[in-house]
């Protein structure tokens, strides 16, 4: 078994980023088997926990690769992601993914995640030849509302998840949703301003002026649900823009 293989790939114009490469064991415990997904600052595998030697357990690792040059952003970008580790361990709900363990190694930060074996919702609808039939959007659509619920009346203040789109809610082999992807979800306090993030023809006008509440994902999500129901992709005409930013 070889732990110190890596493979040479490429991120948002960053230059080039060293990925782990199957048979690497993170930290002497996490064997990698496959690249699951690849975002713009890293990759999250599929992994194999070798502390329990006598069973298959297979967790998710979302590795976090901080390239910022700026020292202010740089610390931004590691504080953002003790953020989402900090929201999850805070969360028990059979749609949202639990958390094992939080770390950071050879300045790279990880996520140990339980690994949900299934399809997200945007490859579930490019798979499909048409638009998804209106019974399982209920259902979905139900399943979600009721993780939302969870999330909106979250104490000691309630959580926003802040992204709410195909891509990040995923329906398991037993046809359940989880959502994932906390990476920008935050506590909510009225009246706080935060910054101009989300997804283009997915987030509520106020989003793009750095403003979110509960109803932020409400919207997100009819846009969600709407884009399932008639296959028509809200990025491809948004009514606002992060550049326009409306008054």
């Amino acid at each position: 078994m070889d732990t110190h293989r890596i493979t040479q790939s490429f991120s948002g114009g960053q230059g080039p980023v060293k990925q782990l490469q199957t048979g690497f064991v993170l930290v002497d415990r996490y064997l990698i088997q496959d690249v699951i997904g690849v975002g713009g600052m890293g990759s999250v595998y599929r992994a194999r926990d070798l502390h329990f030697p006598n069973v298959i357990k297979l967790v998710a690792v979302k590795e976090m690769i901080n390239q910022a040059r700026d020292p202010l952003v740089r610390q931004t970008v590691v504080q953002n992601f003790e953020r989402e580790a900090n929201i999850l361990v805070t969360l028990n709900h059979p749609s949202i993914p639990k958390i094992f363990d939080y770390f950071s190694h050879e300045e790279r930060s990880y996520l140990v995640l339980e690994y949900i074996n299934g399809k997200d919702l945007e490859a579930i609808l490019n798979e499909s030849e048409g638009p998804i039939s209106e019974d399982k959007v209920i259902t979905w659509a139900i399943e979600i509302c009721d993780v939302l619920e969870y999330l909106h009346n979250h104490k000691p203040e309630p959580i926003i998840f802040r992204d709410m789109k195909p891509s990040n809610v995923m329906i398991n082999q037993q046809g359940h949703v989880v959502l994932v992807d906390f990476g920008i979800a935050k506590m909510f306090r009225e009246g706080q301003k935060g910054t101009m993030i989300g997804t283009e023809g997915y987030s509520p006008p106020e989003q793009y002026r750095g403003e979110a509440s509960p109803l932020a994902d409400i919207y997100a999500l009819g846009a969600t649900l709407h884009h399932l129901l008639t296959k028509r992709d809200p990025r491809m005409e948004p009514p606002f823009s992060f550049a326009e930013r409306p008054i």
